[in-house]
């Protein structure tokens, strides 16, 4: 069996997201061969926009929030409550490390366990059709081209597509797109589990 995932399954697992269990057990899976896991390259490459960015805006707040501490730190009537609220702000800095360092190795496993799926200029074209036919984003889009491509290559396997990207991914349209090709989506990786564990 393929299952197909993308940014949001790296991401559950390095921000440890009320899903990130199921999705170790799928990535488990993998590593045990009952299952390859194939992912489209691109996908690999938005979660270091993602952590960049949340390293970004964090590191914003506490500037921010340092430097009107400082102001606070002035006056006598506040400086007990700053000295308290202090650490807080630091574990900030502390928690975008720690995420860094499990996305450095969450990375490592899926590296040598997935099976990824280069953009292609044929991938990219019809990544520009998709964007318009169901309204997706073109990071999205590129992403489902992806799997379009691939999938046409393996029509007769059994498939699943999981992705939280409800918002993009759960349309009547695309699900009956990704059927002709023996590919079920699903948007929740505990109701992915499920399947997978059903089918295998």
């Amino acid at each position: 069996m393929i299952v197909y995932v993308e940014t949001n399954f790296i991401l559950e697992m390095v921000f440890v997201q009320e899903q990130s269990q199921q999705a170790e057990e799928i990535l488990k899976l993998g590593e045990a061969g009952e299952i390859e896991i194939r992912f489209p390259l691109f996908g690999l490459i938005e979660p270091f926009w993602t952590i960049e960015h949340r390293r970004s805006d964090r590191k914003k707040v506490y500037e921010n929030l340092e430097n009107e501490f400082k102001q606070l730190e002035r006056s006598k009537n506040y400086k007990t409550i700053i000295t308290a609220m202090r650490p807080l702000i630091e574990s900030l800095i502390n928690t975008s490390q720690k995420e860094d360092a499990l996305f450095e190795q969450t990375l490592e496993i899926v590296l040598k366990i997935c099976r990824f799926i280069e953009i292609t200029e044929a991938i990219f074209k019809y990544a520009l059709i998709y964007r318009d036919k169901y309204l997706l984003s073109f990071q999205d889009s590129l992403i489902y081209s992806s799997l379009i491509e691939d999938m046409t290559q393996n029509k007769e396997i059994k498939k699943c597509f999981l992705s939280k990207n409800s918002k993009d991914f759960d349309s009547s349209d695309i699900k009956n797109e990704l059927k002709q090709y023996n590919c079920k989506y699903i948007s929740n990786f505990q109701d992915g589990l499920n399947y997978i564990k059903s089918k295998i």
